[in-house]
């Protein structure tokens, strides 16, 4: 049974309409833009181009992508010890067959691995942009090496985030530890 039986038929202004008023969450739909924005995470997906979401900021190259920063010590982003980035493009099965136009018709969901598109975001964090360590992590939560990270003048934490950056595997998940 579905829920909102007419959800697809209707159209992206319409259903951003109908989105309940939240400080927190916002939708642009002219630009495809979502945030998501709380004490201790924010996110957001967008299609291109520079975006903030609450403490994030991100400017995307490549790719559409989703983004987010969570603290996992309880604190707020901007006092927490250790952070979860996501950095996450377009996923899809090996061999996944799929109708051309709309890409929305599955014909045959692959088989693993999964493949992530290549895609580029400069993000930046409002929190102390001292004594960090930043490790790539595994699909599974281990630590595969460290990335290099930098703070700017107006003491953000700035990392550069490369879906591509091992050639043998997606780098997508990040933790972040003061």
């Amino acid at each position: 049974e579905w829920k909102y039986p007419g959800a697809f038929a209707k159209s992206d202004d319409e259903v951003a309409r109908e989105l309940p008023e939240a400080e927190d969450v916002r939708v642009d739909v002219e630009r495809g833009v979502l945030t998501v924005s709380t004490p201790r995470t924010c996110a957001l997906y967008a299609e291109e181009g520079e975006v903030t979401a609450g403490a994030l900021s991100v400017r995307l190259s490549d790719a559409p992508a989703a983004v987010w920063a969570i603290a996992l010590d309880g604190q707020p982003l901007a006092g927490s010890r250790r952070i979860l980035l996501a950095h996450v493009t377009n996923v899809e099965s090996t061999d996944m067959l799929r109708r051309e136009r709309s890409n929305l018709l599955v014909f045959d969901h692959g088989k693993l691995p999964f493949l992530m598109r290549r895609g580029r975001a400069d993000v930046a964090l409002d929190v102390p942009a001292k004594g960090w360590t930043v490790y790539a992590l595994s699909l599974g939560g281990r630590r595969l090496r460290k990335v290099g990270w930098s703070g700017s003048g107006d003491g953000r934490l700035k990392i550069a985030c490369d879906t591509a950056a091992d050639p043998d595997r997606a780098t997508f998940l990040y933790e972040l530890c003061r």
